[in-house]
């Protein structure tokens, strides 16, 4: 029986691939799934109150991240950065009694303070590379970066399944995740692609995600 779960999503362009994936759980979850996108920093706060707010236990969050926070939207224009979020004390108190599966990059670097104020699990991801770097900025290299994504899409829409769909415990959909993507590299590594060795060692780093639980109540 499908979960209900909310997903958080995050105006970024890069990130585009991932809503075939929001689309297919929209029609598995039914009137159980809800979707809460963020584009700008207005709407940041409407997010977390739907989080906080939420009958569903089940968190998932497509979004860029760093240490210590998420960001919300692409850069402006003029330079700088995208909103962040999911970096301030109120912002974890939202997740209060909520499992979290959080894909993005350093998501782990969340983990304890989600679990400090009150949330019950929280998958997070070390890496989430799809782009090799020159210093801050993405080399131009679309064969490369379509593939990793595709990596990425197929191993989270598999994980998600398992989790929202056939109700699978987190530390489950967390091990689920990592053999997706050996099995991917295994088969990927019997091709051609002019990338084939770049791609494996970053969908590679894919494998350090981890799982933290709340520690078990004793009262």
């Amino acid at each position: 029986m499908p979960v209900p779960a909310i997903f958080i999503t995050t105006a970024c362009d890069d990130l585009d691939f991932l809503a075939p994936i929001v689309d297919r759980f929209k029609k598995e979850l039914g009137e159980a799934f809800e979707q809460v996108p963020i584009s700008c920093a207005d709407d940041i706060a409407f997010a977390l109150e739907r989080i906080r707010t939420s009958a569903a236990a089940r968190v998932v969050i497509f979004s860029h991240g760093r240490d210590g926070e998420l960001l919300g939207a692409d850069p402006p224009a003029g330079g700088g950065n995208g909103p962040a979020w999911l970096d301030k004390q109120e912002h974890f108190a939202a997740l209060f009694g909520k499992e979290v599966f959080c894909l993005a990059c350093q998501s782990q670097t969340l983990a304890a303070a989600a679990i400090a104020f009150g949330a019950k699990a929280f998958l997070g991801f070390a890496e989430v590379p799809f782009h090799r770097f020159d210093g801050d900025d993405p080399r131009p290299e679309p064969e490369l970066e379509e593939s990793c994504k595709q990596r990425i899409a197929e191993a989270t829409q598999l994980s998600l399944l398992r989790w929202l769909v056939t109700g699978e415990p987190l530390v489950e959909v967390a091990a689920y995740f990592r053999l997706c993507v050996r099995r991917s590299t295994v088969d990927f590594a019997r091709t051609e692609h002019p990338y084939r060795h770049n791609i494996i060692d970053l969908s590679l780093e894919m494998l350090k995600c981890s799982v933290v639980f709340a520690a078990p109540s004793t009262g």
